[in-house]
């Protein structure tokens, strides 16, 4: 069991600027790593493996997207856990080091949002729980785990905007 102040490490790469009023470059690692441990939490997780984060922009996601998935367009999450449902179940989450890697493109979230009359903010974080959720395995290609995956989604969606409001950028 781990100790309630560990919180998960992020090791965050940015590539990109975030939108004014977001979080600020100075508050964002201990908002995701503050969010990553709500979500950890939330789907029964008693770990805080580290995840890697890359913020970046359109051009550089569109090459991930290309190499691992064979798309070549640009999204605005992708996911690439480093355990599989079955390591997480047989081994159990304590040994657990590294979760896996999340590529968030601010540019397709910025898209997005003005497509859906959403802020950026609100957009992010359903990416955000949406990528950690892949990163534990959860999926969505199969109506019954795309029904678990949303109801997961909207539980966790207004505990981690409460979060992010903790750490909102005033400018």
């Amino acid at each position: 069991m781990k100790p309630p102040d560990l919180k998960p490490a992020v090791y965050l790469k940015l590539s990109a600027e975030f939108p004014r009023g977001f979080i600020g470059v100075e508050n964002l690692e201990a908002f995701l790593s503050e969010a990553v441990d709500a979500i950890l939490k939330e789907s029964a997780i008693d770990a805080a493996p580290g995840v890697d984060v890359t913020i970046c922009g359109d051009d550089k996601i569109r090459l991930i997207n290309r190499e691992h998935r064979g798309i070549d367009k640009p999204t605005d999450v992708l996911s690439f856990p480093q355990q599989t449902a079955e390591d997480l179940n047989e081994i159990g989450t304590d040994s657990i080091s590294i979760l896996g890697d999340l590529v968030i493109s601010v540019e397709t979230i910025s898209r997005q949002a003005s497509e859906r009359g959403l802020d950026f903010a609100a957009r992010f974080i359903e990416c955000l729980i949406h990528g950690v959720l892949h990163l534990l395995t959860y999926d969505h290609e199969v109506d019954e785990d795309r029904e678990v995956m949303e109801r997961l989604e909207d539980q966790l969606y207004p505990k981690i905007t409460d979060i992010a409001d903790k750490y909102m950028s005033t400018d």
